[in-house]
């Protein structure tokens, strides 16, 4: 380093070496100071620097610890003392666990919001399930079916963003929600509307005549591969195509509902020469079945022709309910977006029959339960910003029929509670599905009267698509009850069944136990019939008599908003005014809405820090809010074609026309059904209706006709009101043998006396 000058640097550093030490062996520190400084040389790190210095700072003055310690700096003093003031002497910093957030809250709930639509979730009235978070608590929420799998719920997610100019997160953090906010797979689901039931039988039945067929190989996979796509898409995608108005005859809701009557038709302003890939797909799959098997030749050609007829009206049928569901949801989805403080939404629906249920129940007691009647009705009300709900529960100590006398009782009976609740209440709007005991005149007519004015819409939905607050309510009615029997409780009556919900519901139901019920006055012959209210779906109540639709905003005339909720869609702000509050989760699009919120100091602290207990806490709060569910709409590959051969009006629900069995066909079905009454082994409707085709007379020739098959649904309707009929005719034995016991004892006492 240094040429020819080694020896006076080693003086010069020897020097240093020795003044030092000289002026240490001056200072006299204590035992414990010694110990302490050999520590503090010795830590590699700052932070346990820091904590030993913070002991050395409680007893001596910055000079003094700078003569202890040597090249002590006055910003290490004073930073080890504030370690002392707001930690602790010599304690060590707690270690907290920071998690790297970097997903946006608005597109977290964006996703959280399409996952809980009608298109992706179907309620079930069956208990409720729970997700655990980081910090212990526990969300609950009812239990749903999610009716996409992960993948192809990521891939019309995907669609819909870019449909709505919204930018989504990335694919390993969607399946990440997903894992996080878990619905039920059931692959055995029990009371499904048989739309869906006899859809899914259709493409069994198509995929069985293929095989029958004995194309080549290769040409049966790829026609089996086409059925299997037309399934998928009916499951998944075809719903969200569908749009109030579209160059496109499958997806235009206004050409599909359409009908001859000018009332009840919204006509297009535009052609209908798109076509959809996947809609023309299916239509080409299922023209190629067709004519494979009528230009191929068959034992029993009628059998075999019947059945093809058969299933592919079963699944164009199953794609006609789709539209429709897509279309009554919009009258429930606009009813809730514009209620106001003087507005309520009622949705209302008979619960599946409650079996009694012991906390120790023998055999005996086990079979031959007869189910309670109850009756579930939720209202939405506008409190605020906030959407909030009622929840009414009707128990009958009785046995009742469910007749529209008795369900216009309740429903009057909730709408005067309600209106007793909220006195600002001016106009009620009642959503159900399409029970016999709801669309009637009756009922109509009842809730016209008692309410008047009030009353101003009530909306049908779809075949079991639209009451999914009262399933909910029902799951979480269950599971009260549920927990109430595990702790040693009896539930066998209706007062029993109020106590286990009173004694757990902390005021989120209102329970009423009925004991008598009094029909409402019976005035059908006098009053004027709706005609037709089997086909129509929307009613508004008006002054002077009621206006009716057959399709939510298809006809001349139309509630404002009829448009649906696309004139409404929220598109994600491409500005948003984050809350200036530390902690403060809340954003908001305008900086008015900012200015209010700041105002009102409502902020929103959240103390979950991971994404998945961020996404827990907004799916259960979707879930929970009962009105959350809502449409999406998701674009589809539209290519020009040929115009197309659908019909204006193609979706609409047909009448059913009346079927007279003859007696061939009645004697077939009966001795089938006393089969399973002497055997105790029941026969299965759809296999009655294959074996229908195959018999054959003495002389070789078949017993029934192309025009005499049934189908298995009818012949199930058979069965049904055959057994009921059974019933009836058991009961009246039972009552008539009760009534002479009670007669002959009545005589006895009277010749006693």
């Amino acid at each position: 380093m240094y040429p020819e000058d080694g020896e006076m640097l080693q003086d010069l550093v020897m020097e240093q070496i020795t003044g030092s030490l000289k002026a240490q062996k001056q200072i006299a520190l204590p035992d414990e100071s010694i110990t302490l400084k050999e520590i503090y040389m010795q830590a590699e790190s700052w932070t346990l620097k820091r904590q030993i210095l913070s002991i050395i700072t409680e007893t001596k003055s910055f000079s003094e610890a700078n003569k202890m310690i040597p090249n002590l700096t006055q910003w290490r003093y004073y930073a080890a003392k504030r370690h002392s003031d707001d930690i602790g002497c010599g304690l060590p910093v707690p270690q907290v666990k920071i998690h790297r957030n970097k997903i946006d809250e608005s597109q977290l709930e964006h996703f959280i919001d399409f996952i809980t639509s009608s298109s992706v979730i179907k309620d079930l009235p069956f208990g409720t399930k729970t997700m655990k978070l980081s910090t212990g608590e526990v969300v609950t929420v009812p239990n749903l079916i999610r009716s996409l799998a992960p993948t192809s719920l990521i891939t019309q997610y995907i669609s819909h963003c870019e449909f709505e100019g919204v930018e989504p997160l990335g694919n390993s953090t969607l399946y990440k929600i997903l894992n996080d906010c878990s619905a039920s797979v059931r692959k055995s689901i029990e009371g499904l509307d048989y739309y869906v039931a006899e859809g899914g039988r259709a493409f069994v039945d198509l995929e069985e005549i293929l095989t029958n067929l004995k194309l080549p190989d290769e040409g049966e996979k790829v026609l089996k591969k086409k059925l299997i796509a037309g399934k998928q898409y009916l499951k998944t995608d075809y719903k969200v195509h569908v749009e109030r108005s579209s160059n496109v005859a499958d997806h235009c809701r206004n050409f599909a509902l359409g009908s001859s009557d000018r009332a009840f038709t919204n006509h297009c302003d535009h052609d209908h020469t798109g076509c959809c890939g996947q809609c023309n797909a299916l239509d080409e799959v299922l023209d190629q079945i067709s004519k494979y098997v009528y230009n191929s030749e068959w034992e029993n050609a009628d059998s075999i022709h019947f059945k093809l007829e058969n299933a592919i009206s079963k699944v164009r049928d199953w794609k006609s309910h789709l539209l429709r569901s897509r279309t009554q949801d919009e009258a429930r989805i606009n009813t809730i977006q514009n209620l106001d403080g003087v507005s309520v939404m009622i949705t209302c629906d008979w619960a599946m029959k409650f079996l009694p249920r012991r906390f120790r129940e023998g055999q005996t007691d086990w079979f031959g339960k007869r189910g309670i009647n109850w009756h579930i009705a939720v209202t939405f009300h506008k409190s605020g910003d906030d959407v909030k709900c009622l929840t009414h529960v009707h128990i009958f100590d009785s046995q009742v029929s469910q007749d529209a006398a008795i369900t216009s009782a309740v429903l009057c009976d909730v709408a005067n509670d309600v209106i007793n609740l909220l006195p600002e209440i001016q106009k009620i709007h009642v959503f159900s599905d399409n029970a016999g005991c709801y669309k009637n005149t009756t009922t109509m007519t009842t809730l016209k009267e008692t309410l008047g004015s009030m009353i101003h819409t009530y909306n049908f939905c779809e075949a079991q698509d639209g009451k999914g607050p009262c399933d909910r309510r029902a799951s979480h009615v269950k599971s009260i009850i549920k927990r109430y029997v595990n702790e040693g409780n009896d539930v066998t009556s209706a007062l029993e069944m109020k106590t286990a919900i009173d004694s757990k519901q902390n005021g989120n139901f209102k329970v009423k136990v009925v004991e008598e019920v009094v029909n409402v006055e019976k005035t059908s012959r006098t009053q004027k019939k709706i005609p037709g209210i089997s086909q129509l779906h929307n009613f508004e109540f008006e002054s002077d008599g009621v206006r009716v639709w057959q399709a939510y905003g298809v006809g001349e005339v139309t509630d404002s908003n009829a448009d649906g909720p696309q004139s409404k869609k929220k598109k994600m702000s491409a500005t948003l005014f984050d809350c200036s509050n530390v902690g403060c989760q809340r954003s908001f699009s305008t900086s008015a809405a900012l200015d209010q919120h700041l105002l009102l100091g409502n902020c929103l602290y959240h103390y979950e820090k991971t994404l998945s207990d961020r996404a827990k806490v907004a799916y259960g709060d979707r879930v929970n809010a009962i009105h959350v569910c809502k449409e999406v709409q998701v674009a589809s590959e539209v290519s020009s074609g040929n115009p197309t051969s659908l019909q204006l009006g193609w979706a609409s629900k047909q009448k059913k026309k009346k079927i007279v069995f003859s007696d061939k066909q009645t004697k077939f079905m009966r001795d089938q059904f006393n089969v399973g009454k002497t055997t105790g082994r029941k026969m299965d409707p759809f296999i009655v209706s294959q074996d229908m085709r195959s018999l054959k007379n003495p002389d070789g020739s078949f017993l029934f006709t192309k025009t005499e098959y049934l189908t298995g649904q009818q012949i199930s309707s058979f069965f049904s009101r055959l057994s009921m009929k059974d019933k009836k005719d058991v009961r009246s034995a039972e009552e008539e043998d009760r009534l002479s016991r009670l007669k002959k004892e009545i005589l006895d006492d009277i010749c006693d006396d």
